[in-house]
């Protein structure tokens, strides 16, 4: 029985009522057993919505990413197939799911909005074995998925599991309680299928919004050997309480390359990496984060990262937090500015020491603390000028043109 009680001025026998049904709105299933997949299925020009969920018998529970919901779309054993300028709008779960099996798929120019959980989740928890079982390959373009985690807050905008060689470019992710991107799902140091994924000139704001801690616009997991996140936008990532990161490799990330991406306004850095080997940071600016520009938290024996040709301003907060002991990383070549101290670079510090004491472990030898002379740094144009020392020292400029959604022609117009 549902009762309702009117508001000052409705009549309930006017109202448009929608009363939803199904936890699933459409299923590709392929045949498993028999190794026969659902091929070229193209699904254009279509509305999703109002989708049902069922609170469990063990009552809410919301874990991270919100990694035990699917998608009210689902796909198993689906190849070569396309989800075109489709939308996916008031529904419960994930929007869209590639599963089990799933490889070669493209979603493009689709917006996922007012969503229980996230927008769109590929890959499965656990890896697989059988090359047909395999999930890999898909591109994920010119979507706009905003105004998610409605009943499910950790859910995340493009969720990538255990799945490999896929494209993440040109979407726009935005207002989420939790993380922009997610890529990978082991922790620790074990090898997994999650590699060679290319997450690049996507635009990714209003992250977190205050609701939840320990997130961030990008965050990856796990040993991801040639997966590249580059020329993205990324600003205004806010956790309750810690954890409001622009680039976030978290336990084991290891073998990525972050490169040409412009992080400000975010919490708690621009970029933190928890624990993870090898990671390349390099060429991206980081700008007007609040608690620290950079942080990492824990100290191996081996190198945990590579970070050169930065730059770095700032005019609050410290610019090193976290853990910087030992010196299994390699610092270099960047150049540093914080506003407040403009007619004191010496006053920085580098994790409570001097530029000079600094150098005197190995880091930060050829970097500089000067303007790096962006052309308007406060309404967030972070070219450089013709005569920027950062240039001086190898930095490349970074085209953010053509970051987010493109304009996308329907199929069959020309």
């Amino acid at each position: 029985m549902l009762r309702y009680i009117a508001r000052s001025g409705e009549f309930p026998d006017r109202c448009e009522v929608i009363a939803p049904v199904l936890a699933e709105l459409v299923v590709l299933q392929g045949d498993l057993a028999a190794q026969k997949p659902v091929t070229h299925v193209t699904l254009r020009g279509l509305t999703f919505s109002h989708s049902d969920w069922t609170q469990p018998a063990e009552g809410y529970a919301d874990p991270q990413a919100a990694v035990a919901i699917h998608g009210d779309l689902r796909a198993e054993a689906a190849t070569d197939c396309v989800i075109e300028n489709c939308s996916f709008t008031h529904l419960a779960g994930y929007g869209i799911e590639l599963g089990r099996g799933c490889q070669r798929d493209r979603i493009s120019g689709c917006e996922l909005s007012d969503l229980g959980a996230g927008g769109i989740r590929v890959g499965e928890q656990g890896p697989r074995t059988i090359p047909f079982e395999l999930n890999h390959s898909h591109t994920i373009t010119d979507n706009h998925i905003h105004d998610a985690g409605r009943v499910y807050a950790a859910g995340v905008g493009i969720f990538i599991l255990q799945s490999g060689t896929n494209q993440v470019a040109h979407n726009e992710v935005d207002h989420m309680f939790y993380t922009g991107v997610s890529v990978g799902w082991n922790w620790g140091y074990q090898e997994t299928p999650c590699r060679e994924n290319i997450v690049e000139f996507n635009h990714l704001h209003d992250i977190g919004q205050a609701m939840l801690s320990d997130m961030g616009a990008v965050y990856t997991l796990g040993i991801q050997h040639g997966t590249i996140i580059r020329n993205n936008l990324i600003h205004d990532v806010d956790s309750f309480t810690y954890g409001g990161w622009g680039l976030y490799p978290d336990e084991g990330s290891t073998g990525i390359l972050w490169e040409n991406n412009v992080v400000y306004h975010c919490k708690s850095a621009g970029f933190h990496q928890h624990y993870g080997r090898e990671n390349v940071v390099r060429n991206n600016v980081f700008a007007f984060n609040r608690e620290h520009e950079l942080m990492r938290t824990r100290n191996e024996e081996h190198t945990s990262f590579f970070f050169t040709n930065n730059i770095v301003l700032f005019d609050q907060g410290q610019l090193l937090g976290s853990n910087w002991e030992g010196n299994h990383f390699v610092i270099d070549r960047n150049v540093y500015w914080d506003l407040r101290a403009a007619t004191e670079p010496g006053q920085l510090r580098f994790a409570g020491a001097t530029l000079a004491q600094w150098q005197t472990r190995g880091h930060d030898v050829h970097s500089l603390i000067t303007d790096p002379q962006f052309i308007a740094p406060r309404q967030f144009d972070f070219r450089l000028q013709p005569g920027s020392p950062a240039l001086g020292l190898g930095f490349h400029p970074i085209d953010l043109s053509s970051v987010g959604v493109r304009k996308v022609i329907p199929a069959g117009v020309r």
